[in-house]
């Protein structure tokens, strides 16, 4: 496995990649997450194809931005690692809000997205009802184990059934602090980034290929945001859903995921519009 940093707008952004084979697929995790929610994915893709994964600013093992954030910028952190580290181009495969990121990402450098493949996604952002849960205040843990323990799964649903796997997102998503423990991901990122980001407006700019993919479980996503996707972008989106699966598919279907993804070389450049 590979790993490393590439600097963008000033601020270190930590990517990892292993595998070989086409396509490459540049995976984007969701807002307050990190790039361990792929980790049950991961074996299974790596196997037959080149994946690379990032944090973005302000999560996971990526640095804290002073002055703020957008989903621009995290768009163009995305395309900062798939120039640096997939050779130019690739897949995006993006879950949860990274999906708003990877609709930015596709519109605002095309040379760099083959495909877009968003994974539960709120997108379009229903800005006037947007269903997103809110995060408590603050806490601190005394220890990492009291830290692991006290680890839930936002929005809330039943955890996966795989051993360990909750656990070991939580130990990727916590951090030292002042003797303690306390969750890496910079709280500002959801005073900074509003709802109506402009992410709804650039879908109709989109051009590589668009493969929606939902939890028939979820609360979060629903077959009508596929449709209203569809006629934003003025072609049709292949929508898959993942029998059993809630909003947080790569943790409670993993496989079905991996197998869906496998299906991406027909949805390669030649279909673009």
């Amino acid at each position: 496995m590979d790993t490393g940093t590439v600097h963008v707008a000033g601020c270190p952004v930590r990517w990892w990649a292993d595998g070989d084979g086409g396509p490459t697929l540049v995976l984007s995790h969701g807002g307050a997450a990190h790039s361990g929610w792929w980790g049950p994915v991961l074996p299974r893709l790596v196997k037959r194809q080149r994946v690379v994964w990032l944090d973005f600013s302000g999560h996971g093992e990526s640095g804290h931005r002073p002055d703020g954030y957008a989903t621009t910028t995290w768009a163009d952190e995305v395309a900062a690692v798939i120039r640096e580290v997939a050779g130019g181009s690739a897949v995006v495969v993006a879950h949860s809000m990274g999906s708003r990121v990877g609709v930015l990402t596709a519109a605002r450098h095309p040379d760099a997205v083959e495909a877009l493949v968003t994974v539960d996604a709120l997108v379009p952002v229903p800005v006037d009802d947007p269903n997103i849960p809110m995060l408590g205040p603050p806490k601190h843990y005394p220890s990492l184990e009291a830290a692991v323990a006290a680890f839930r799964l936002v929005p809330g649903q039943p955890e996966p059934s795989g051993p360990g796997v909750l656990a070991a997102i939580a130990e990727q998503a916590v951090g030292p602090s002042d003797g303690g423990w306390t969750w890496r991901f910079d709280r500002r990122i959801f005073e900074c980034v509003p709802l109506d980001d402009g992410t709804n407006e650039l879908i109709g700019q989109i051009r590589c290929p668009v493969v929606a993919l939902q939890g028939a479980l979820s609360e979060i996503a629903h077959p009508g945001l596929v449709a209203d996707f569809a006629a934003r972008l003025g072609r049709m989106v292949p929508l898959v859903t993942i029998p059993g699966a809630h909003h947080h598919v790569t943790l409670d279907a993993p496989d079905a995921v991996a197998d869906v993804l496998g299906w991406l070389p027909e949805t390669r450049p030649s279909e673009r519009a």
